[in-house]
């Protein structure tokens, strides 16, 4: 006897860019030294803040903070640590986006609403969306 699954949905089928991302964006000048990218991300409860004056859409993460802690560079957003960021736009299929993310090795994306940046997705919130959760429920990280 031969023993059939049927096809699984899922979880992020039929999903949105928009009806995930967090609106708005938390962002700090690419300049911007260890502490003060630190005191947003402490003040906000976030994993990342936008670097807003880069020439190209980057990201700065609580991992690169570590990183630029430990190595004693008070000036971590200055280049190196600044990641590109994919951008996708809010009418992007949800899972047409987490796979953008997966190509690029990010773990967030830049959501474009007609060349304006209009918010950010995090693997997070795809996680939160997995497990059943509304990521842009306040106290979730992001």
């Amino acid at each position: 006897m031969t023993t059939t699954t049927a096809p699984t949905t899922s979880p992020l089928a039929g999903l949105t860019v928009a009806s995930v991302m967090h609106h708005g964006i938390l962002g700090a000048p690419a300049g911007s030294d260890l502490p003060t990218l630190a005191a947003v991300m402490a003040r906000h409860q976030v994993h990342s803040v936008l670097l807003t004056d880069a020439d190209r859409p980057a990201i700065v993460t609580d991992l690169d903070l570590l990183a630029a802690a430990v190595e004693g560079d008070e000036r971590v957003a200055a280049g190196r640590s600044g990641r590109s960021l994919p951008v996708v736009a809010p009418a992007t299929p949800l899972d047409a986006a987490v796979a953008v993310m997966s190509e690029a090795d990010a773990r967030h994306v830049l959501v474009h609403d007609d060349g304006t940046p209009a918010g950010i997705v995090s693997s997070f919130d795809v996680v939160a969306v997995i497990g059943g959760h509304d990521p842009r429920v306040a106290g979730l990280p992001r």
